[in-house]
């Protein structure tokens, strides 16, 4: 529906848009420049899909959870379109890009759908679709391009989340060559962003009250790889360029490859102060054979070394990680392999996945296919033995200083609900925090004293506070 012929709406009425995110906060990105473009082109952004009159889905293509989660919630929304007069439903994101043609066949009530490099030219795109098409003759329209979405610091953009923290998205795409990834058919070969551009985003939202950054990318060590520019444009000099800004607290590092994590990094990280003492380091497996299998480049040994290098050179450091099990070829011994590190390593925030069958993936072509169920209940198992390490590892970090956020307040006076810089939004938890002195407003710095952890939460004593809010 395009602002300039609103028949359905009454005089001086704005379109409204809705946009249902799933998938990764990669994802949540995207959405935010959609609904910037959307504004910039005089949409309203509704929270409600029930005001809507354009409806749009941003979806994951990834694994086949998260595609059934993606068609799930374009079901809703259609069922919404239906009490709507003239309204609009449109696909976006990594599912249309690699199925829209089959999407198109299934979901006729859609209008309309866009490849995951077309985020911004939505709006476009909506304001083409016919005013009151005919039921009987419309098909859905296609727009799928090439993959991936760069955007810059003028690029619109619409915040979805809290004032005080945003995700930094500083490349597209994934270069790697995982057999069981079908990230580089869904957004392309890694494409970066200049350093000036992520550097001036940051410094633009850092004036406007940001104060924790997330950088995210499908492969953050490779940042810059694709210039080929000897170096001068790397993860590193990024790093070295953001810890400058003026107003940039956290900076947080996440999905970094294991490759590419050197002595010098792990020197920078301890060094500079507003790199928060974390990393999100998908490692998959920890057995040489499955790991050759996967066609990841580091061994057992390596990964190793690196874990424990990364605990000895950045002090307190929070680790994350996520491990596939019920890879094709993958033994019982490879798996107790596994068990054995996950338990005896302890890191603060883990994940277990099954391996899922991807159409266009070379492990799904592998011999030694491993059951369904037995990956599931392999899953199952590692998933048990990572949450009782990462227990026993907040028990060993009671005592220990912090920074966090406020975020809430708590039920009772003098508690609240924050996160520590070990713990990043939405995926790693809170900390419950007690504080007696003046009332503390969300997006306040704190410096805080772990003191207790349950299996639900962890505690900690507020000792002082570090920063108000941006006003």
């Amino acid at each position: 529906m395009s602002p300039t012929s609103k028949s359905s709406l009454a005089p001086g009425i704005k379109p409204r848009v809705h946009v249902r995110t799933v998938g990764c906060p990669k994802n949540v990105v995207d959405s935010e420049l959609m609904m910037g473009a959307f504004g910039a082109k005089d949409y309203d952004v509704v929270g409600e899909a029930d005001d809507a009159d354009v409806l749009v889905v941003n979806t994951c293509g990834f694994i086949g959870m998260a595609r059934e989660a993606s068609v799930q919630a374009i079901l809703e929304l259609a069922k919404v379109k239906e009490e709507k007069e003239n309204a609009r439903l449109v696909v976006t994101g990594c599912l249309s890009q690699r199925f829209s043609d089959e999407l198109a066949t299934s979901l006729p009530e859609v209008d309309l759908f866009v490849g995951s490099g077309s985020a911004t030219q939505i709006p476009e795109f909506v304001g083409e679709l016919p005013e009151e098409p005919d039921p009987a003759l419309r098909e859905p329209v296609l727009r799928v391009g090439k993959a991936g979405t760069l955007y810059d610091p003028d690029t619109p953009r619409t915040s979805t989340g809290v004032g005080y923290s945003t995700y930094v998205k500083v490349a597209e795409g994934c270069s790697q060559k995982c057999t069981f990834c079908i990230i580089p058919r869904l957004r392309g070969k890694a494409k970066s962003r200049s350093i000036e551009s992520v550097v001036g985003e940051v410094e633009k939202l850092a004036r406007a009250g940001v104060r924790e950054f997330n950088i995210i990318a499908q492969d953050l060590t490779h940042y810059g790889d694709d210039f080929k520019d000897e170096g001068l444009t790397s993860l590193k000099v990024l790093l070295k360029c953001l810890s400058r800004v003026r107003g940039a607290r956290w900076i947080r590092l996440m999905y970094c490859y294991p490759h590419s994590v050197d002595a010098e990094f792990l020197e920078l990280m301890a060094t500079e102060k507003s790199i928060v003492p974390y990393m999100d380091i998908p490692l998959q497996h920890i057995d040489d054979e499955v790991l050759a299998r996967m066609q990841r480049r580091v061994g057992e040994g390596d990964t190793r070394e690196l874990m424990d290098a990364m605990r000895e050179k950045v002090p307190g450091i929070f680790l994350r990680t996520t491990f596939l099990v019920g890879f094709p070829g993958e033994t019982r011994k490879h798996m107790k392999n596994l068990l054995e590190y996950a338990r005896d390593f302890e890191f603060d925030h883990a994940g277990a996945f099954a391996f899922s069958f991807e159409k266009g993936t070379r492990s799904a072509r592998m011999d030694q296919q491993v059951p369904e169920r037995t990956a599931r209940r392999r899953a199952d198992r590692l998933g048990q033995v990572l949450q009782e390490s990462a227990y026993q590892r907040a028990i060993s970090r009671v005592g220990e200083i912090h920074e966090a956020v406020i975020e809430d307040t708590g039920p009772y006076e003098g508690l609240y609900v924050g996160r520590h810089w070990g713990q990043a939004p939405e995926i790693d938890g809170k900390t419950i925090l007690h504080w007696s002195g003046e009332p503390l407003l969300p997006g306040t710095f704190v410096r805080i004293e772990l003191t207790h952890v349950t299996e639900v939460d962890l505690e900690g004593d507020v000792l002082e506070i570090l920063e108000l809010p941006a006003s």
